[in-house]
């Protein structure tokens, strides 16, 4: 599918995680962010980013999450599969 109809699943990835992260820093430190989402927005996230293949991983379940968090200046990502990682976006 065009880029112009469909961004590729990378891009889609980096996007929804730089959203998240633009998110994050709009916190305050007694806050909490909740931010309910479709299976086809963890899919890349899981994919791409934690690299985390479908293949291997298997398919996103039933209320399934990724958790984004800032720690100390670095901002993480992990699933209930993967122990947190440091993004490479600051």
């Amino acid at each position: 599918i065009s880029g112009d109809i469909m961004l590729d699943p990378a891009t889609t990835a980096e996007t929804i995680i730089k959203f998240m992260i633009r998110q994050l820093r709009e916190t305050r430190n007694d806050e909490i962010i909740i931010n309910v989402s479709h299976d086809w927005n963890i899919f890349p996230i899981k994919e791409f980013t934690l690299d985390m293949p479908h293949e291997e991983a298997g398919m996103v379940g039933y209320l399934e999450s990724v958790v984004l968090f800032e720690d100390k200046g670095r901002y993480m990502v992990a699933s209930y599969q993967k122990s947190p990682e440091e993004l490479p976006y600051h």
